[in-house]
């Protein structure tokens, strides 16, 4: 233990505490922007990339992802809470929030059910990081501007109560603005490891403070009210049934969101660096930094996309960065305090604005609208639903139009007829087409699976066989993926359905599992055991010992 201990700090440690550093210089002021998108204080900001950024290298997975408050999770978070009118404190609804969220990545992980964020398709993904990309820059118009910003009302009301209002623009609070974008663009086109939001929003607080324009309408984060004191407190859910019920899915949503951002992340980092990913442990790590940080006042958290790519680029050797980088933030929370309320909201406001620039992945969008039509809509449908309903209502949306999209492609089940020409060469047909035209035997080829919503399509295609006088019906399902029970059911009335019209049923081209269900299901004593053919390592081998056995029965 010793030696390794000598070990690391000879060799990692220095890495370490320079990625550790970089990435807290720019968490604290990333936090404090993602706490106001999010409706709460910039000091829970902070405690959103302390808590979980130490907890989740602990018991997650990834060496080199940092958790801790998002963008995405920001907007998702008030995107929720913007649908409730109850009579819940906000504050302690945003960490149930991250106590409900916590549970459920948690259970997912300790139950090895991550594929479940598998049916949030990169549609409904674009779709809706393109609305939280757009309703973080119209939350910001205020701050931008300095136009009051309305106190309910939708993204698209805001936006229009912003356009009307244009006469009311704060110009001292537009050169700031102008100022911290043109800076930080400026800077990160310098290094993108440069702490570019940090340098800046001390500069342009420090020029606020001098030149008294906070008296002339440039508002800072003391104006929010008095900043509560950095510390350890339990934090414990006191809420009635009815906030738990609107709670609930709310969490659900974060969790999802959550889920998603983390394992893309943690999920390209192992790829670049060649090294396997534990996706359930990985879950677990985060289920824990999001249930404990909601305890202990924090906000939802995930792993953030921007301060992972900084600790990776910063040099970080080991998982201890991403922890070192929370320990260093806890200075600026308690010794900073009576700072950071001096902080321009505009400051703030435009690195919101600058981070919800690059939540798109503009290449992920184009390539969506250019495929095909079913991926374009639900982007489009994703994007007005997150822009028109609640957040959780947008990605519960997005996800049940995504399903249904998918089940009625699945239902479009191929069926193609083989035939065999004069030099014994198959070919495929799309319409009814007997194996050769003096011979009574149609071979049909199944492709996809042959579940519930595709067994109308099976069924309609060895109804046409046997009544266009097929004596022997081939179906060959090697390319089906899978068969269901329902399908399975339709097999044994169709062949009742043959032998009503004096005729047979053979299979070919299936595995030793669909065998035994076969056999399970009293199908094959029904065929006989004689009617069934293996698939073979050669292609077409049992298909053409399918069809030397229809000959033969054919002439009997």
């Amino acid at each position: 233990m010793q030696r390794r201990l000598r070990s690391y700090f000879s060799i990692h440690f220095r890495h370490d505490l320079q990625a550790a550093l970089t990435v807290a210089l720019i968490a604290i002021p990333q936090s404090m922007a993602y706490a106001l998108i999010a409706g709460i204080n910039p000091i829970y900001g902070l405690a959103g990339v302390i808590i979980p950024a130490i907890l989740a290298p602990i018991f997650g997975n990834s060496p080199y992802l940092v958790t801790g408050f998002s963008n995405a999770i920001a907007i998702t978070t008030a995107g929720v809470l913007a649908g409730y009118s109850g009579p819940a404190d906000y504050l302690e609804m945003v960490f149930a929030l991250a106590i409900i969220s916590g549970v459920v990545k948690l259970l997912f992980g300790l139950f090895k059910l991550g594929w479940i964020t598998r049916i949030i398709s990169n549609s409904v993904l674009t779709g809706f990081l393109m609305g939280l990309g757009l309703l973080i820059i119209i939350n910001q118009l205020s701050p931008l501007t300095g136009i009051p910003k309305p106190a309910t009302g939708s993204a698209v009301f805001t936006l229009a109560d912003e356009v009307t209002h244009f006469n009311l623009i704060n110009p001292y609070v537009i050169l700031v603005a102008l100022f911290t974008l043109v800076s930080l663009i400026a800077l990160r086109k310098v290094d993108r490891r440069f702490p570019a939001e940090m340098i800046v929003i001390v500069v342009a607080a420090t020029f606020v403070a001098l030149a008294g324009w906070r008296d002339l309408g440039v508002r800072v984060i003391g104006d929010l009210g008095h900043l509560p004191g950095f510390g350890l407190s339990i934090f414990i859910p006191d809420f009635s049934l009815d906030d738990w019920r609107f709670l609930i899915p709310g969490g659900l949503a974060v969790a999802l969101m959550s889920m998603v951002e983390a394992l893309t992340v943690s999920k390209s980092v192992a790829l670049a660096k060649g090294q396997h990913l534990d996706v359930s442990k990985e879950l677990v790590g985060q289920g824990i930094a999001s249930l404990v940080g909601g305890f202990l006042h924090a906000p939802p958290s995930s792993g953030s996309t921007a301060r992972t790519a900084v600790n990776l680029g910063s040099g970080a050797r080991t998982r201890n960065a991403a922890m070192l980088s929370g320990i260093l933030v806890i200075p600026a929370a308690i010794w900073l305090n009576n700072w950071i309320e001096y902080i321009p909201l505009t400051a703030l406001g435009a690195v919101v604005v600058l981070s919800a620039t690059r939540i798109v992945n503009w290449k992920h969008v184009r390539l969506t609208w250019n495929s095909r039509g079913t991926s374009r809509w639900v982007m489009v449908i994703t994007f007005l639903a997150t822009m028109i309903f609640p957040l959780q209502i947008a990605i519960f949306l997005g996800i049940g139009i995504s399903l249904l999209f998918y089940l009625y492609e699945s239902s479009q089940l191929h069926v193609n007829y083989i035939s065999v020409d004069a030099n014994n060469q198959y070919l495929q047909n799309d319409e009814l087409t007997f194996l050769q035209e003096d011979l009574p035997i149609v071979l049909i080829s199944v492709e996809g699976p042959l579940h519930f919503a595709a067994v109308d399509v099976f069924e309609k295609h060895l109804d046409e066989a046997l009544e266009a006088g097929a004596k022997v019906v081939i179906i060959r399902l090697r390319s089906a993926q899978v068969v269901a029970s329902t399908a399975l059911a339709v097999l044994a009335a169709e062949i009742r359905h043959a032998d009503l019209m004096d005729s047979r049923i053979l299979l070919c081209g299936i595995d030793r599992e669909l065998y035994q269900h076969l056999k399970d299901s009293g199908i094959l004593a029904m065929l006989g055991k004689d009617a069934v053919f293996l698939g073979d390592r050669k292609i077409f081998q049992a298909t053409q010992d399918s069809i030397n056995y229809a000959k033969n029965l054919i002439k009997l």
